[in-house]
């Protein structure tokens, strides 16, 4: 650990791991500290706590919390948006070995795209003779 001063396991402490867990969050997101780099630092030192001669884990409870992201627009597609889809959903041209029904259905999922709460495969159910 660069950010310690040392690499000496017994010698580090809460605090470092707490300056340590700061400076990375300087340029990594929340959710990448925890998940990839305290969770493996975690890890690691339970696993000296119970193999080596080890004392404490100073990783053990310290969290980083996630805050939610900020919504800078509403959920869905803008009507310029909407459009723009829908009318590249249409402009589709299949290939020469494209069958002609594999083109119309491509163009058809495609178009549903715009609808709000529509995932990519739900559409291809959503045929007649089927409930939605």
């Amino acid at each position: 650990m660069n950010h310690v001063g040392h690499n000496v396991a017994v010698q580090i402490t809460r605090r470092d791991v707490v300056k340590w867990t700061d400076h990375l969050l300087e340029t990594l997101s929340p959710k990448t500290v925890r998940d990839s780099y305290l969770a493996t630092a975690r890890a690691a030192f339970s696993w000296a706590v119970d193999k080596i001669d080890l004392k404490l884990n100073p990783f053990a409870g310290i969290r980083v919390r996630l805050t939610k992201k900020l919504r800078t627009r509403e959920k869905g597609f803008r009507l310029d948006e909407a459009q723009a889809i829908l009318k590249a959903s249409r402009a589709y041209k299949g290939s020469v070995k494209e069958h002609p029904k594999m083109t119309a259905a491509k163009q058809w999922c495609r178009s549903w795209r715009p609808i709000p709460g529509a995932r990519r495969g739900d559409m291809p159910v959503a045929r007649r003779g089927r409930p939605t």
